[in-house]
């Protein structure tokens, strides 16, 4: 489940996460009902915030909050997925 932290900021419980770290560049995927409305964006935000792993009982978690620039008010949205936008550096060399 989601929420609003603060002005641009949505807070997400997430499970099995792997490869998430403050600043990546992610976007929501089957986040039911999810919206940002007035991002300019489209939907891709930078994560900002993500806590140390919890546990309840089998259940391991982490906090993590995103920010969605220019964004005026969330509908809050529940179960999906978060993507990670690819970024790399393209370079040419020789091999030897």
């Amino acid at each position: 489940n989601g929420g609003e932290v603060s002005g641009d900021d949505y807070a997400l419980k997430v499970y099995n996460m792997q490869y998430l770290s403050v600043g990546s560049k992610v976007k929501m995927n089957q986040h039911t009902n999810f919206s940002a409305t007035g991002n300019t964006t489209d939907g891709v935000g930078t994560i900002t915030y993500v806590s140390n792993t919890f546990a309840d009982g089998d259940d391991t978690y982490n906090y993590v909050s995103i920010n969605f620039p220019d964004t005026t008010s969330f509908d809050i949205g529940d179960g999906g997925y978060i993507n990670i936008i690819d970024k790399f550096v393209m370079a040419q060399g020789r091999i030897l």
